[in-house]
């Protein structure tokens, strides 16, 4: 037992904070007093909007840590998003269950969902690309039980009037609290030894696993964990939104996420929340005016940033943090 706390600790032990982890610490500050000050300057709808971007940043960074930090690229996260959404209606509205219970439960499915479809196919050698597409295929199998299995699941209409946890003004202080601990724990999960395990196994796993480390119980785990994390995510849109339906497991949204991470920058986990806040509330003003317009504008965005950005608004800050003031003329001659 003592052996097993020792290997945990080292494991997860925290190094001294690097110059750009620093300047990361103060953006994530300056960005969190915007964001508690947002009530006090926002209408009722733009409160609501902003709770809705901070979700679906909450989603984005659970993909954000297993693409780019555990190098699972998955096609149909919406698996894990709509496994928890459902979960928290079906817990409420046909269970009687309270609120933080049908979280639970929604966190919990999500995560052992994607344990037992991760032990499959991991163990069994699937990764890369292949992967991917058995994760879209997952997605596309629950889209059908969402419709077909009407008597549980309310079928095409979904599940209505699934109970809310407070005001907007609470829900929205509860989304930025769940979202800024969800951001600390992955930064501080992954900045570590444990951090430096999944870019072994990403970059070379046969290495990885000449050094002595499990590669697939790794993948396993992580790839549970950032489903759980979906899972919440999904959970408390249902209790925002009130009404889950079968398009959650569309691949529109799996989609979508994955242009956030890849404009929020793959890995950088900031960059994501960032893409995914200022999309949002983009995709909401374009919609206004033309529903049909935004998935062009969002397609040709992703191709501008691609060519224009390829690290993302992550790598974006990396290069902005490394730059250093030049010295004056009269100290380089001293």
């Amino acid at each position: 037992m003592n052996a097993f706390l020792f290997r945990c600790r080292l494991m997860f032990a925290q190094p001294a904070l690097t110059r750009g982890e620093r300047q990361a610490l103060v953006l994530a500050a300056v960005l969190t007093a915007a964001l508690l000050a947002w009530p006090q300057v926002a209408s009722g709808y733009g409160l609501t909007r902003m709770r809705d971007a901070l979700i679906l940043a909450l989603f984005a960074l659970s993909l954000d840590f297993l693409w780019g930090r555990a190098h699972l690229l998955i096609l149909g996260h919406g698996l894990s998003f709509g496994i928890g959404a459902y979960a928290v209606a079906i817990a409420t509205t046909l269970l009687g269950w309270g609120i933080l219970a049908g979280i639970a439960l929604g966190i919990a499915v999500a995560g052992l969902v994607a344990a037992a479809l991760g032990y499959f196919l991991l163990y069994g050698g699937v990764r890369l690309h292949f992967f991917a597409i058995m994760s879209m295929a997952a997605l596309m199998i629950a889209a059908q039980i969402a419709t077909s299995w009407s008597s549980v699941t309310g079928g095409d209409v979904g599940i209505l009037g699934i109970p809310g946890w407070g005001s907007p003004a609470v829900t929205y202080y509860g989304a930025v609290a769940v979202l800024l601990v969800a951001l600390g724990g992955v930064w501080a999960l992954v900045r570590g030894p444990y951090g430096l395990v999944l870019a072994a196994i990403g970059m070379n796993e046969g290495r990885a696993k000449a050094l002595g480390h499990d590669s697939a119980r790794h993948l396993v785990l992580a790839y549970a964990g950032g489903a759980a994390l979906a899972g919440l995510a999904g959970g408390m849109f249902a209790t925002t939104s009130g009404v889950i339906a079968p398009d959650v497991f569309a691949p529109i949204l799996s989609t979508e996420v994955l242009v956030l991470v890849a404009i929020g920058g793959r890995g950088s986990l900031i960059g994501p929340v960032i893409a995914a806040v200022l999309i949002h509330h983009l995709s909401l003003t374009v919609s206004s005016y033309s529903t049909s317009l935004w998935p062009l504008m969002l397609g040709g965005l992703f191709l501008v940033l691609v060519f224009a950005l390829p690290d993302g608004i992550g790598g974006l800050l990396r290069r902005i943090g490394r730059r250093q003031p030049r010295p004056a003329a009269s100290e380089v001659t001293r």
